[in-house]
């Protein structure tokens, strides 16, 4: 009897190899979308450039170190429904005549399908610290960058930006 039970487990256990080795194929999802939308192959294009969002900061409030800058932009190939965000920081020089200047830099490269009609949208914010007697505040200046077509392979795309803290 134990010799069956081995003989029977031993093969439950082979057969077991043989199943796993016949898996079917499942259909690729991309993690941004619902598992339940299959993702179609789309012929995509390649997409490279740089954002330069250059800072003008107008301080109107004591502000103790320098600031610094946030970019964000997001694009989403209507193609494919992929989505793309990147997101840079920079810290402002130190200020003079009331103004702090900051530079932030997003290098991008995206595999688009739809690239000649897809827009490139964002936000930025501006971070800085003022010292008073209770303790120090956070002041910060935030709002969405102006959307603008996906520019064509290779092209640096400047942006000069007014914010006040």
């Amino acid at each position: 009897m134990k010799k069956a039970i081995c003989t029977l487990a031993a093969l439950f256990t082979l057969s077991l190899t043989t199943f796993a080795q016949n898996k079917a194929q499942t259909p690729r999802y991309e993690s941004a979308i619902s598992p339940k939308t299959e993702v179609a192959n789309v012929a995509a294009v390649t997409y490279t450039g740089v954002f330069v969002y250059n800072f003008t900061i107008l301080l109107t409030s004591p502000i103790t170190d320098p600031p610094s800058c946030t970019v964000s932009v997001v694009t989403t190939d209507a193609a494919s429904g992929r989505q793309f965000e990147e997101t840079a920081i920079g810290t402002a020089s130190a200020p003079s005549g009331g103004y702090a200047k900051c530079t932030v830099k997003i290098y991008y490269s995206w595999a688009l399908g739809s690239g000649g009609s897809d827009m490139v949208t964002g936000q930025y914010s501006v971070l800085g610290f003022t010292t008073n007697t209770v303790g120090t505040t956070e002041r910060t200046a935030s709002s969405n960058v102006v959307s603008f077509p996906v520019p064509a392979n290779g092209t640096t795309t400047t942006t000069a930006i007014s914010s006040r803290l």
